[in-house]
């Protein structure tokens, strides 16, 4: 049974996600252009939430198909494409049905581990790209005391990458984008939310986790390098 919660950035994503997104829309925008989402392009948009990026995705003329773990979200997701109820790591698509993988605060959620990002590679055409906005940490170093939502996901920019190349995923471009997490900070707190809205209990209880990793933001692109 689905559940509407109290701290929807749990999730990765707000019900308003088109306008309280880090990097907003322009930074998806971004992520298609680098990446070469283009119209005809069959796109996955992965963990899509409410489809503010799958909505973008169809304006601009892609065959895009949203997949998220929440059927709530969905029934908003799908209203001009198709979305589907489904996990990360058994993706419910064929061989080689995807031109592009677009996941924006999503794989911190699912974890960049070999059964995701190998079900990424399986689904993805030769030459497909995987184009990936989301949370890392800027500092290696941990704290024992467990982060929230996606900050649960934080990993260095050294791990991921190399998840990525372990998985069969050559790396195409990687930008740091930590400044719209100061931005998006600042709309929850325009927005009447306030920090509170990242995770439940004490926020200062996670002080010591967030300075020992320095949140970031990136914007990635990966592909499935063709053979021979």
């Amino acid at each position: 049974m689905d559940c509407v919660l109290e701290h929807p950035f749990e999730t990765g994503h707000f019900d308003d996600g088109a306008a309280l997104r880090p990097g907003g829309l322009e930074l998806t925008i971004r992520a298609m252009q680098c990446a070469g989402f283009t119209a005809g392009k069959r796109i996955l948009d992965l963990g899509c939430g409410v489809g503010a990026g799958t909505a973008l995705l169809h304006r601009h003329g892609c065959e895009v198909i949203g997949l998220d773990l929440s059927p709530a979200r969905l029934a908003d997701a799908c209203r001009e494409s198709p979305a589907v109820a489904g996990d990360a790591r058994r993706l419910p698509f064929a061989d080689e049905s995807m031109d592009g993988i677009l996941a924006e605060c999503s794989l911190s959620l699912a974890g960049y581990d070999a059964g995701t990002l190998t079900e990424c590679r399986r689904v993805l055409r030769p030459g497909g790209r995987l184009a990936i906005t989301d949370v890392y940490a800027r500092h290696g170093d941990t704290d024992p005391t467990p982060l929230p939502g996606c900050l649960a996901g934080l990993a260095p920019r050294a791990d991921i990458l190399a998840a990525l190349a372990e998985a069969g995923l050559a790396i195409q471009r990687w930008e740091d984008h930590s400044d719209v997490l100061k931005v998006f900070l600042a709309q929850l707190i325009f927005s009447g939310r306030g920090a509170g809205a990242l995770w439940t209990g004490d926020g200062s209880a996670y002080t010591a986790a967030l300075r020992a990793c320095r949140p970031g933001y990136f914007l990635l692109v990966a592909a499935k390098e063709r053979l021979g």
